[in-house]
């Protein structure tokens, strides 16, 4: 992964000769997920449904194609299969922009052959990685966290695993479960082990014939900076005190930009209290320039005094 030394932030060079860590580009604000270690329920993004219109699309295509970026990311706190234009899209950033890898993730439930197709049809040839969520080591465990049917979106993976052997067994695949609290504090709710999920999807493998081995991406929930409320998992911390020691590459190694063209401070943010731009305002330039965004990312760094409810002083998964 690209380090952008302090020297060389966002606010010392013009976009034209950055290098990010990723690029994330929410092009519809829908989920049908209700997972319980995620804020989407209660988000900006559910109240305020929409798509990303072409004009903003292109806008942003065109400010950032030339930015080299480790990771263009198609999806931001939504679900990238609800955007019924997300294939094309998928395509124009494939053959316009300059990246290490396309990261996809999607919670598979739309998952279904035609998307699946079109996933290999496009990602074919380029270096790229499509996450699936899936927050479940059985059917049990599944729906409790994710409230979706598992019999579908287990489904869906499986043909898709099939697909991909069928049409392009280099087809790069991760699997990503969340079954356990990142910190032993938070420990009411344990709802698998690794163990448990490894066994889950080698059994399926097996059971299927399935020759492409994904990689199995195991990993613990956190609160999403104090965002998610559900009290049975009770996740709540005390604001930090110190911020200068953190260094959180998502404020100088990101851009994030949700479907109505606003830019905001990082992945974690599901209620648009970061905002410090808009594309179709304002060259990316000028927004990274300007004062919102200084301001800001001084806080952030803890160079300047932020109230305790700023986003970053409730985050203990720096980075996302």
């Amino acid at each position: 992964m690209v380090t952008v030394p302090a020297s060389e932030t966002i606010l010392s060079k013009d976009s034209s000769k950055l290098k990010l860590h990723g690029i994330q580009i929410q092009t519809a604000s829908y989920c049908q997920g209700r997972c319980i270690i995620c804020p989407y329920a209660q988000s900006w993004h559910a109240a305020s449904p929409g798509c990303m219109d072409d004009q903003t699309f292109n806008t942003i295509i065109d400010q950032v194609k030339d930015i080299h970026t480790d990771k263009m990311c198609p999806y931001l706190e939504n679900e990238p299969l609800m955007d019924p234009k997300f294939s094309p899209r998928l395509q124009v950033i494939r053959d316009r922009c300059s990246y290490g890898l396309i990261e996809v993730s999607t919670n598979a439930l739309l998952l279904d052959e035609e998307h699946g197709e079109q996933l290999i049809d496009i990602l074919s040839g380029v270096s790229h990685e499509i996450w699936i969520s899936f927050h479940g080591a059985d059917k049990k465990s599944y729906e409790t966290i994710m409230r979706l049917p598992f019999e579908r979106t287990f489904g869906n993976v499986v043909s898709f695993l099939k697909l991909c052997d069928k049409r392009n067994p280099e087809m790069r695949v991760v699997l990503r479960g969340a079954g356990l609290p990142k910190l032993r504090r938070w420990g009411i709710k344990k709802f698998f082990r690794e163990n448990d999920y490894r066994k889950f999807w080698e059994d399926t493998f097996k059971k299927h014939n399935i020759g492409l081995r994904p990689r199995i991406d195991f990993f613990n929930y956190h609160d999403r900076a104090s965002n998610v409320k559900d009290p049975k998992l009770n996740l709540r911390q005390r604001p930090r005190r110190d911020l200068a020691s953190i260094n959180c590459p998502r404020v100088h190694g990101w851009l994030h930009f949700l479907y109505n063209g606003d830019l905001i401070l990082c992945c974690m943010d599901y209620h648009r209290e970061t905002v410090f731009g808009n594309i179709q305002k304002q060259s990316l330039d000028q927004i990274l320039s300007g004062s919102k965004f200084v301001d800001l990312s001084a806080q952030a760094e803890g160079k300047v005094t932020s109230p305790d409810d700023f986003i970053c002083r409730r985050c203990y998964s720096p980075g996302g």
